[in-house]
Protein backbone atom coordinates (compact mmCIF):
# COMPACT_ATOMS: atom_id res chain seq x y z
CA UNK A 1 0.00 0.00 0.00
CA UNK A 2 3.01 2.30 0.20
CA UNK A 3 3.01 2.85 -3.58
CA UNK A 4 -0.45 3.89 -4.89
CA UNK A 5 -2.09 6.52 -7.09
CA UNK A 6 -5.36 7.95 -5.64
CA UNK A 7 -8.35 8.95 -7.73
CA UNK A 8 -10.95 11.12 -5.96
CA UNK A 9 -14.51 11.47 -7.33
CA UNK A 10 -16.78 13.80 -5.27
CA UNK A 11 -16.99 12.19 -1.83
CA UNK A 12 -15.68 8.84 -3.15
CA UNK A 13 -12.25 7.44 -3.53
CA UNK A 14 -10.71 4.72 -5.65
CA UNK A 15 -7.31 3.39 -4.83
CA UNK A 16 -5.34 0.97 -6.90
CA UNK A 17 -2.89 -0.95 -4.83
CA UNK A 18 0.55 -2.03 -5.88
CA UNK A 19 -1.06 -5.41 -6.39
CA UNK A 20 -2.56 -4.89 -9.81
CA UNK A 21 -5.32 -7.43 -9.13
CA UNK A 22 -6.68 -5.53 -6.09
CA UNK A 23 -9.03 -2.57 -6.28
CA UNK A 24 -10.37 -0.78 -3.19
CA UNK A 25 -13.54 1.31 -3.47
CA UNK A 26 -14.94 3.42 -0.66
CA UNK A 27 -17.31 6.33 0.05
CA UNK A 28 -16.05 8.96 2.45
CA UNK A 29 -18.41 10.35 5.07
CA UNK A 30 -18.20 13.79 6.56
CA UNK A 31 -16.20 12.39 9.45
CA UNK A 32 -13.65 10.94 7.09
CA UNK A 33 -14.65 7.26 7.57
CA UNK A 34 -15.48 4.85 4.82
CA UNK A 35 -19.06 3.50 4.69
CA UNK A 36 -21.24 1.50 2.34
CA UNK A 37 -18.36 -0.03 0.43
CA UNK A 38 -19.73 -2.16 -2.45
CA UNK A 39 -18.12 -4.10 -5.21
CA UNK A 40 -20.36 -5.91 -7.68
CA UNK A 41 -19.16 -9.04 -9.45
CA UNK A 42 -21.64 -10.12 -12.12
CA UNK A 43 -20.09 -13.63 -12.24
CA UNK A 44 -21.55 -14.55 -8.78
CA UNK A 45 -24.99 -16.24 -8.43
CA UNK A 46 -27.65 -15.21 -5.96
CA UNK A 47 -28.08 -17.62 -3.03
CA UNK A 48 -24.68 -19.19 -3.39
CA UNK A 49 -21.99 -18.83 -0.74
CA UNK A 50 -18.82 -17.10 -1.96
CA UNK A 51 -15.49 -18.68 -1.13
CA UNK A 52 -11.88 -17.88 -2.05
CA UNK A 53 -9.93 -19.99 -4.49
CA UNK A 54 -6.22 -20.75 -4.19
CA UNK A 55 -5.61 -17.89 -6.63
CA UNK A 56 -7.30 -15.49 -4.21
CA UNK A 57 -10.39 -15.01 -6.36
CA UNK A 58 -13.98 -14.98 -5.09
CA UNK A 59 -16.18 -17.67 -6.66
CA UNK A 60 -19.34 -19.63 -5.77
CA UNK A 61 -20.74 -23.12 -6.37
CA UNK A 62 -24.12 -24.82 -6.71
CA UNK A 63 -22.95 -27.27 -4.00
CA UNK A 64 -22.91 -24.58 -1.28
CA UNK A 65 -26.00 -22.33 -0.95
CA UNK A 66 -27.66 -20.26 1.77
CA UNK A 67 -31.39 -19.45 1.89
CA UNK A 68 -31.16 -16.93 4.67
CA UNK A 69 -31.88 -19.54 7.38
CA UNK A 70 -30.37 -22.77 6.13
CA UNK A 71 -26.97 -23.66 4.73
CA UNK A 72 -27.26 -26.38 2.06
CA UNK A 73 -24.36 -28.68 1.14
CA UNK A 74 -24.16 -30.54 -2.18
CA UNK A 75 -27.88 -30.09 -2.73
CA UNK A 76 -28.83 -32.93 -0.28
CA UNK A 77 -27.37 -31.90 3.07
CA UNK A 78 -28.63 -28.82 4.89
CA UNK A 79 -27.36 -27.02 7.99
CA UNK A 80 -30.29 -25.24 9.53
CA UNK A 81 -31.27 -23.17 12.53
CA UNK A 82 -34.90 -22.53 13.43
CA UNK A 83 -37.26 -22.06 16.36
CA UNK A 84 -37.52 -25.81 17.02
CA UNK A 85 -33.93 -26.92 16.72
CA UNK A 86 -31.02 -24.68 17.47
CA UNK A 87 -28.87 -26.53 14.97
CA UNK A 88 -29.77 -29.06 12.26
CA UNK A 89 -27.81 -31.02 9.71
CA UNK A 90 -30.42 -32.61 7.47
CA UNK A 91 -30.91 -34.22 4.09
CA UNK A 92 -33.11 -32.20 1.78
CA UNK A 93 -36.43 -33.97 1.21
CA UNK A 94 -35.73 -36.60 3.88
CA UNK A 95 -37.86 -36.65 7.02
CA UNK A 96 -35.15 -37.60 9.49
CA UNK A 97 -32.27 -35.30 10.24
CA UNK A 98 -28.66 -36.36 10.00
CA UNK A 99 -27.81 -34.41 13.15
CA UNK A 100 -29.88 -32.20 15.44
CA UNK A 101 -29.13 -30.22 18.57
CA UNK A 102 -31.89 -28.54 20.58
CA UNK A 103 -31.32 -25.98 23.30
CA UNK A 104 -34.60 -24.07 23.14
CA UNK A 105 -36.04 -25.85 26.21
CA UNK A 106 -32.98 -25.12 28.30
CA UNK A 107 -31.91 -28.77 28.11
CA UNK A 108 -29.44 -29.84 25.45
CA UNK A 109 -30.75 -32.82 23.45
CA UNK A 110 -28.97 -34.43 20.49
CA UNK A 111 -30.39 -36.59 17.71
CA UNK A 112 -28.41 -38.52 15.08
CA UNK A 113 -30.59 -39.64 12.18
CA UNK A 114 -33.59 -38.00 13.82
CA UNK A 115 -34.75 -34.88 15.67
CA UNK A 116 -34.07 -34.81 19.37
CA UNK A 117 -36.41 -36.88 21.59
CA UNK A 118 -38.10 -35.39 24.62
CA UNK A 119 -37.51 -38.65 26.54
CA UNK A 120 -33.75 -38.87 25.93
CA UNK A 121 -30.64 -36.72 25.86
CA UNK A 122 -29.08 -38.54 22.91
CA UNK A 123 -30.86 -40.58 20.21
CA UNK A 124 -29.37 -42.50 17.27
CA UNK A 125 -31.93 -43.61 14.66
CA UNK A 126 -31.96 -45.47 11.37
CA UNK A 127 -34.89 -46.87 9.38
CA UNK A 128 -32.95 -50.11 8.68
CA UNK A 129 -30.42 -52.15 10.66
CA UNK A 130 -28.26 -50.07 12.95
CA UNK A 131 -24.77 -50.65 14.32
CA UNK A 132 -22.90 -48.29 16.61
CA UNK A 133 -19.18 -49.00 16.74
CA UNK A 134 -16.22 -47.65 18.71
CA UNK A 135 -12.78 -48.37 17.30
CA UNK A 136 -9.21 -47.46 18.04
CA UNK A 137 -6.14 -47.69 15.87
CA UNK A 138 -4.05 -48.36 18.96
CA UNK A 139 -4.74 -48.95 22.64
CA UNK A 140 -8.09 -49.76 24.21
CA UNK A 141 -11.59 -48.41 23.63
CA UNK A 142 -13.70 -47.57 26.69
CA UNK A 143 -17.35 -46.59 26.90
CA UNK A 144 -18.08 -45.13 30.31
CA UNK A 145 -21.35 -44.40 32.13
CA UNK A 146 -20.71 -42.15 35.11
CA UNK A 147 -23.35 -41.17 37.67
CA UNK A 148 -22.67 -39.04 40.71
CA UNK A 149 -25.99 -39.26 42.54
CA UNK A 150 -28.17 -42.01 40.97
CA UNK A 151 -28.10 -45.43 39.27
CA UNK A 152 -26.27 -45.91 35.98
CA UNK A 153 -27.73 -48.46 33.57
CA UNK A 154 -28.53 -49.52 30.00
CA UNK A 155 -32.13 -50.19 28.89
CA UNK A 156 -33.24 -52.37 25.93
CA UNK A 157 -36.73 -51.76 24.52
CA UNK A 158 -38.84 -52.31 21.41
CA UNK A 159 -39.96 -48.69 21.44
CA UNK A 160 -39.39 -46.21 24.24
CA UNK A 161 -42.80 -46.86 25.88
CA UNK A 162 -42.55 -50.70 25.96
CA UNK A 163 -41.43 -53.14 28.65
CA UNK A 164 -37.69 -53.18 29.05
CA UNK A 165 -34.66 -55.24 29.94
CA UNK A 166 -31.93 -53.39 31.79
CA UNK A 167 -28.44 -53.80 33.18
CA UNK A 168 -26.44 -51.50 35.37
CA UNK A 169 -25.26 -50.57 38.84
CA UNK A 170 -27.29 -49.75 41.91
CA UNK A 171 -26.11 -46.36 43.18
CA UNK A 172 -26.91 -47.39 46.76
CA UNK A 173 -24.67 -50.46 46.38
CA UNK A 174 -21.94 -50.03 43.79
CA UNK A 175 -20.58 -53.51 44.60
CA UNK A 176 -23.48 -55.10 42.69
CA UNK A 177 -24.12 -55.20 38.93
CA UNK A 178 -27.58 -56.34 37.89
CA UNK A 179 -29.53 -57.60 34.88
CA UNK A 180 -33.30 -57.45 35.06
CA UNK A 181 -36.72 -56.96 33.47
CA UNK A 182 -39.47 -54.47 34.19
CA UNK A 183 -42.97 -54.50 32.71
CA UNK A 184 -43.08 -50.72 32.39
CA UNK A 185 -41.71 -47.92 30.23
CA UNK A 186 -38.43 -47.77 32.13
CA UNK A 187 -36.44 -49.96 34.45
CA UNK A 188 -33.43 -49.71 36.67
CA UNK A 189 -31.48 -51.89 39.13
CA UNK A 190 -33.70 -53.14 41.93
CA UNK A 191 -36.97 -53.05 39.96
CA UNK A 192 -37.02 -56.71 38.84
CA UNK A 193 -33.48 -58.07 39.04
CA UNK A 194 -32.96 -61.46 37.35
CA UNK A 195 -29.18 -61.73 37.77
CA UNK A 196 -26.97 -60.03 40.35
CA UNK A 197 -23.16 -60.07 40.25
CA UNK A 198 -21.01 -58.83 43.12
CA UNK A 199 -17.43 -57.61 43.32
CA UNK A 200 -16.73 -60.59 45.61
CA UNK A 201 -17.56 -62.89 42.66
CA UNK A 202 -20.91 -64.08 43.96
CA UNK A 203 -23.77 -64.78 41.54
CA UNK A 204 -27.44 -64.58 42.47
CA UNK A 205 -30.32 -65.71 40.24
CA UNK A 206 -33.38 -63.82 41.40
CA UNK A 207 -31.87 -63.24 44.84
CA UNK A 208 -29.18 -61.19 46.54
CA UNK A 209 -26.34 -63.76 46.66
CA UNK A 210 -24.72 -65.02 49.84
CA UNK A 211 -22.91 -67.89 48.06
CA UNK A 212 -20.80 -68.31 44.93
CA UNK A 213 -24.03 -69.43 43.20
CA UNK A 214 -27.31 -68.60 44.94
CA UNK A 215 -30.71 -69.56 43.47
CA UNK A 216 -34.05 -68.09 44.47
CA UNK A 217 -36.74 -70.34 45.90
CA UNK A 218 -39.20 -72.07 43.59
CA UNK A 219 -42.99 -71.92 43.74
CA UNK A 220 -45.88 -74.37 43.39
CA UNK A 221 -46.43 -73.27 39.78
CA UNK A 222 -45.16 -75.38 36.88
CA UNK A 223 -41.75 -74.54 35.41
CA UNK A 224 -40.55 -72.60 38.49
CA UNK A 225 -38.23 -75.16 40.12
CA UNK A 226 -34.99 -73.59 41.40
CA UNK A 227 -32.86 -76.17 39.55
CA UNK A 228 -33.70 -78.72 36.87
CA UNK A 229 -31.51 -81.24 34.98
CA UNK A 230 -32.23 -82.60 31.50
CA UNK A 231 -31.62 -86.34 31.15
CA UNK A 232 -28.65 -86.97 28.88
CA UNK A 233 -25.65 -89.15 28.09
CA UNK A 234 -23.17 -89.60 30.93
CA UNK A 235 -19.49 -88.69 30.49
CA UNK A 236 -17.51 -91.53 28.93
CA UNK A 237 -14.75 -90.81 31.49
CA UNK A 238 -16.10 -89.65 34.87
CA UNK A 239 -14.72 -86.32 36.13
CA UNK A 240 -14.34 -85.54 39.83
CA UNK A 241 -17.00 -83.12 41.04
CA UNK A 242 -19.30 -83.65 38.03
CA UNK A 243 -23.05 -84.02 38.58
CA UNK A 244 -25.05 -85.81 35.86
CA UNK A 245 -28.60 -87.02 35.31
CA UNK A 246 -29.70 -89.97 33.17
CA UNK A 247 -33.28 -91.29 33.21
CA UNK A 248 -33.78 -92.37 36.85
CA UNK A 249 -30.20 -91.89 38.06
CA UNK A 250 -28.74 -88.74 39.59
CA UNK A 251 -24.96 -89.20 39.70
CA UNK A 252 -22.07 -87.47 41.43
CA UNK A 253 -18.42 -88.29 40.79
CA UNK A 254 -16.13 -88.45 43.84
CA UNK A 255 -12.45 -87.49 43.81
CA UNK A 256 -11.05 -90.86 44.90
CA UNK A 257 -10.62 -92.83 41.72
CA UNK A 258 -12.93 -90.38 39.95
CA UNK A 259 -15.68 -92.91 40.67
CA UNK A 260 -19.21 -92.05 39.58
CA UNK A 261 -21.70 -92.69 42.39
CA UNK A 262 -25.48 -92.77 42.17
CA UNK A 263 -27.48 -90.68 44.60
CA UNK A 264 -30.03 -92.84 46.44
CA UNK A 265 -33.55 -91.53 45.85
CA UNK A 266 -36.75 -91.99 47.81
CA UNK A 267 -40.39 -91.07 47.34
CA UNK A 268 -40.66 -90.49 51.10
CA UNK A 269 -39.92 -92.55 54.22
CA UNK A 270 -41.93 -93.10 57.41
CA UNK A 271 -40.48 -92.24 60.80
CA UNK A 272 -39.42 -95.30 62.78
CA UNK A 273 -39.20 -97.61 59.77
CA UNK A 274 -35.92 -99.02 58.44
CA UNK A 275 -35.42 -98.19 54.74
CA UNK A 276 -34.30 -100.76 52.21
CA UNK A 277 -33.45 -100.71 48.52
CA UNK A 278 -36.01 -101.27 45.81
CA UNK A 279 -36.12 -100.87 42.01
CA UNK A 280 -34.17 -98.12 40.19
CA UNK A 281 -31.94 -97.55 43.22
CA UNK A 282 -34.73 -96.05 45.31
CA UNK A 283 -35.35 -96.48 49.03
CA UNK A 284 -38.64 -97.59 50.53
CA UNK A 285 -39.77 -98.85 53.94
CA UNK A 286 -42.27 -101.23 55.48
CA UNK A 287 -44.23 -101.61 58.69
CA UNK A 288 -42.61 -105.05 58.93
CA UNK A 289 -39.16 -103.61 59.70
CA UNK A 290 -39.00 -100.88 62.36
CA UNK A 291 -36.50 -99.49 64.89
CA UNK A 292 -37.42 -97.52 68.00
CA UNK A 293 -33.88 -96.47 68.92
CA UNK A 294 -33.27 -99.55 71.04
CA UNK A 295 -35.00 -102.52 69.47
CA UNK A 296 -35.24 -103.67 65.90
CA UNK A 297 -38.62 -105.18 65.15
CA UNK A 298 -39.06 -107.59 62.27
CA UNK A 299 -42.65 -108.42 61.46
CA UNK A 300 -44.76 -109.78 64.33
CA UNK A 301 -42.76 -110.85 67.38
CA UNK A 302 -39.34 -110.48 65.70
CA UNK A 303 -37.90 -108.34 68.49
CA UNK A 304 -34.11 -108.02 68.64
CA UNK A 305 -32.41 -106.33 71.59
CA UNK A 306 -29.90 -103.52 71.17
CA UNK A 307 -26.48 -104.78 70.01
CA UNK A 308 -27.73 -108.23 68.96
CA UNK A 309 -28.06 -109.79 65.56
CA UNK A 310 -31.27 -110.61 63.75
CA UNK A 311 -31.71 -114.25 64.79
CA UNK A 312 -33.55 -115.50 61.74
CA UNK A 313 -31.04 -114.13 59.19
CA UNK A 314 -27.83 -115.26 60.95
CA UNK A 315 -26.75 -118.76 59.96
CA UNK A 316 -27.06 -121.26 62.81
CA UNK A 317 -24.98 -124.32 63.77
CA UNK A 318 -26.26 -127.48 65.58
CA UNK A 319 -25.68 -127.49 69.37
CA UNK A 320 -27.02 -128.93 72.59
CA UNK A 321 -28.69 -125.65 73.48
CA UNK A 322 -32.41 -125.92 73.01
CA UNK A 323 -33.87 -122.75 71.47
CA UNK A 324 -37.40 -123.83 70.51
CA UNK A 325 -39.42 -126.63 72.13
CA UNK A 326 -42.83 -128.30 72.20
CA UNK A 327 -42.54 -130.72 75.17
CA UNK A 328 -46.01 -132.05 76.10
CA UNK A 329 -46.63 -135.79 75.57
CA UNK A 330 -48.87 -136.77 72.68
CA UNK A 331 -50.06 -140.29 71.72
CA UNK A 332 -51.69 -141.87 68.69
CA UNK A 333 -52.63 -145.34 67.45
CA UNK A 334 -52.79 -144.32 63.79
CA UNK A 335 -51.36 -146.93 61.45
CA UNK A 336 -50.33 -144.19 58.99
CA UNK A 337 -48.30 -141.04 59.52
CA UNK A 338 -50.22 -138.29 61.29
CA UNK A 339 -49.04 -134.82 62.40
CA UNK A 340 -48.93 -134.56 66.18
CA UNK A 341 -46.77 -131.47 66.88
CA UNK A 342 -45.93 -128.22 65.02
CA UNK A 343 -43.38 -125.46 65.72
CA UNK A 344 -44.10 -122.56 63.38
CA UNK A 345 -40.98 -120.44 62.70
CA UNK A 346 -42.45 -116.94 62.68
CA UNK A 347 -39.53 -115.24 60.92
CA UNK A 348 -37.72 -118.26 59.51
CA UNK A 349 -34.41 -119.94 60.33
CA UNK A 350 -31.19 -120.09 58.31
CA UNK A 351 -28.33 -122.61 58.47
CA UNK A 352 -28.04 -125.97 60.30
CA UNK A 353 -29.98 -126.98 63.41
CA UNK A 354 -30.43 -130.11 65.53
CA UNK A 355 -33.97 -131.51 65.59
CA UNK A 356 -34.84 -133.78 68.55
CA UNK A 357 -37.86 -135.66 69.90
CA UNK A 358 -38.47 -138.50 72.43
CA UNK A 359 -40.25 -141.57 71.00
CA UNK A 360 -41.57 -144.81 72.61
CA UNK A 361 -43.97 -147.62 71.87
CA UNK A 362 -46.78 -148.19 74.30
CA UNK A 363 -46.95 -151.90 73.38
CA UNK A 364 -43.49 -153.44 73.24
CA UNK A 365 -42.10 -154.87 71.06
CA UNK A 366 -44.54 -153.51 68.50
CA UNK A 367 -42.71 -150.75 66.60
CA UNK A 368 -43.71 -147.09 66.39
CA UNK A 369 -42.21 -144.49 64.05
CA UNK A 370 -41.53 -140.72 63.95
CA UNK A 371 -40.21 -138.22 61.34
CA UNK A 372 -39.54 -134.46 60.87
CA UNK A 373 -41.65 -132.72 58.21
CA UNK A 374 -41.59 -129.25 56.69
CA UNK A 375 -44.94 -127.81 55.71
CA UNK A 376 -46.40 -131.28 55.30
CA UNK A 377 -43.45 -132.67 53.33
CA UNK A 378 -41.09 -135.29 54.82
CA UNK A 379 -37.70 -133.80 55.56
CA UNK A 380 -35.77 -135.86 58.14
CA UNK A 381 -34.94 -139.55 58.42
CA UNK A 382 -37.55 -141.97 59.75
CA UNK A 383 -36.95 -142.90 63.43
CA UNK A 384 -38.42 -145.93 65.32
CA UNK A 385 -38.70 -147.55 68.79
CA UNK A 386 -39.62 -151.04 70.07
CA UNK A 387 -38.21 -150.81 73.62
CA UNK A 388 -41.23 -149.49 75.44
CA UNK A 389 -39.19 -146.64 77.03
CA UNK A 390 -38.60 -143.07 75.77
CA UNK A 391 -35.58 -142.83 73.48
CA UNK A 392 -34.31 -139.41 72.23
CA UNK A 393 -34.06 -139.26 68.45
CA UNK A 394 -31.76 -136.57 66.93
CA UNK A 395 -30.85 -135.38 63.43
CA UNK A 396 -28.87 -132.35 62.18
CA UNK A 397 -30.51 -130.75 59.15
CA UNK A 398 -29.25 -127.86 56.96
CA UNK A 399 -32.19 -125.86 55.71
CA UNK A 400 -33.40 -122.33 54.98
CA UNK A 401 -36.73 -121.91 56.70
CA UNK A 402 -38.84 -119.03 55.44
CA UNK A 403 -40.96 -116.87 57.74
CA UNK A 404 -44.09 -118.80 58.69
CA UNK A 405 -42.69 -122.24 57.75
CA UNK A 406 -43.95 -125.12 59.91
CA UNK A 407 -41.50 -127.61 61.44
CA UNK A 408 -43.69 -130.70 62.12
CA UNK A 409 -43.43 -134.03 63.94
CA UNK A 410 -45.34 -136.89 62.34
CA UNK A 411 -45.74 -140.43 63.87
CA UNK A 412 -47.53 -143.76 63.32
CA UNK A 413 -47.54 -147.36 64.77
CA UNK A 414 -47.61 -150.93 63.57
CA UNK A 415 -50.86 -152.68 64.36
CA UNK A 416 -52.61 -151.70 67.57
CA UNK A 417 -49.53 -150.25 69.36
CA UNK A 418 -49.68 -146.78 70.86
CA UNK A 419 -47.07 -144.29 69.56
CA UNK A 420 -45.94 -141.82 72.26
CA UNK A 421 -43.86 -138.64 71.67
CA UNK A 422 -42.64 -135.73 73.83
CA UNK A 423 -39.92 -133.05 74.03
CA UNK A 424 -40.01 -132.00 70.36
CA UNK A 425 -37.09 -129.51 70.24
CA UNK A 426 -34.75 -127.48 67.98
CA UNK A 427 -31.20 -126.76 69.20
CA UNK A 428 -28.67 -124.38 67.62
CA UNK A 429 -26.06 -121.75 68.38
CA UNK A 430 -24.25 -118.74 66.87
CA UNK A 431 -22.36 -115.88 68.52
CA UNK A 432 -24.32 -114.23 70.01
CA UNK A 433 -27.52 -116.22 69.81
CA UNK A 434 -31.12 -115.19 70.20
CA UNK A 435 -33.76 -117.80 69.60
CA UNK A 436 -35.89 -117.29 66.57
CA UNK A 437 -39.56 -116.62 67.23
CA UNK A 438 -41.85 -119.61 67.03
CA UNK A 439 -45.41 -120.70 67.82
CA UNK A 440 -46.39 -124.24 68.91
CA UNK A 441 -49.44 -126.09 67.79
Amino acid sequence: MADFRPLVIDQGMVRQCADEDTLLVGILTGSGTVTGAHLKDTSLTSGRVVYVTTAGQLVDSVNLTFSGSALNLAGTCKINANSTNAFLVEQTGVKNNVFAIDTTTGLVRVGVGTNYAEWAKFVVYDASNLNVAFSSAAGYVAFRLISYDADAWFMFQNGHTSDCWYCGTDYSNSNVFTFGFRAAAGGQPGDGDVLRLTTTKLVGLGVNPTAVLHLKAGTASANTAPLKFTSGTLLSSPEAGAMEFLTDDLCFTITTGAARQKVVLTAGLTSGRVPYGTTNGRLTDSAGLTFDGTNLNVGSGGLVGSGLQLPHVVKKAPSVTVRNSHDAEVTTTSASYVKVKTITLTNGLVGAARFLFDLKTGTAPTAVYGRIYRNGVALGDEQSDTTGGYVTKSQDIIQTWNPGDACELWVHSDGAATACVQDFRIAYDDAPTVAVASVNS
